[in-house]
C-alpha cells in the first residue's frame, strides 16, 4: 500500500484490462505460451515491415 509519505517517481502505462484479457485468453486458448507463438510471429512481421527488412528474429 502506498502511504502518504511515498514519492512515486514513475507509474507504468498499462493497457485496458478488458482488452488485455482478450489477448491473454487467445494465448491460453491456443495453449502456446512459449517462443514463436502467434503474437511473437505477428510482432516479427510488423517489425520487418517497419524496418524494411525481409527477415529478423526476436
Amino acid at each position: 500500500m502506498i502511504g502518504k509519505d511515498t514519492l512515486t517517481v514513475t507509474s507504468p502505462l498499462l493497457p485496458n484490462l478488458d482488452e488485455f484479457y482478450g489477448l491473454l485468453k487467445e494465448i491460453w486458448d491456443n495453449k502456446w505460451i512459449t517462443n514463436n507463438g502467434h503474437f511473437h510471429q505477428e510482432l516479427e512481421k510488423a517489425l520487418c515491415m517497419y524496418l524494411g527488412v525481409e527477415h529478423l528474429s526476436i
